[in-house]
């Protein structure tokens, strides 16, 4: 196996463990205190279904905000700034994103980071289309 394959092997499994990792400790973290919602009002019913109506509504944001990222901007294919006039040309939606992770996991980072108001960002908010960006604001409200 050369040293590029392995480089690349540590690389990803390195991304996958921490994005991993990530996601689990901030679920766990909103889970408890919806538990904790429904121990400290004697009903353990209403925990749960808190619990449930958040992980349905970030569900929903998370999935709108990849797809909607993955879609790019209608208006810059229109001009023919969506990369596929070139190959040399990087795809605009790709502005202001991380590109170790991409335009999906970008969108899903950055849904997740602002559902959980925690402030960690790995791309540029502003940078999101409009529809992408709608879904991380809905997300933090839920």
């Amino acid at each position: 196996m050369g040293y590029l394959t392995q480089m690349l092997g540590l690389t990803v499994q390195n991304f996958l463990s921490a994005a991993t990792g990530l996601v689990v400790v901030i679920a766990l973290i909103r889970g408890a205190l919806c538990i904790a919602f429904g121990r400290m009002v004697g009903d353990m019913r209403q925990g749960w279904t808190l619990f449930a109506a958040m992980t349905l509504l970030f569900v929903v944001f998370a999935v709108g905000a990849m797809s909607c990222e993955q879609q790019g901007n209608p208006l810059l294919a229109k001009v023919g700034a969506d990369g596929t006039a070139t190959t040399t040309l990087v795809d605009a939606s790709m502005e202001g994103k991380e590109t170790r992770f991409g335009i999906a996991d970008s969108g899903l980072f950055a849904t997740i980071a602002t559902a959980a108001s925690c402030g960690a960002v790995n791309a540029m908010h502003d940078s999101f289309t409009p529809l992408g960006g709608m879904d991380q604001r809905g997300a933090g409200q839920s």
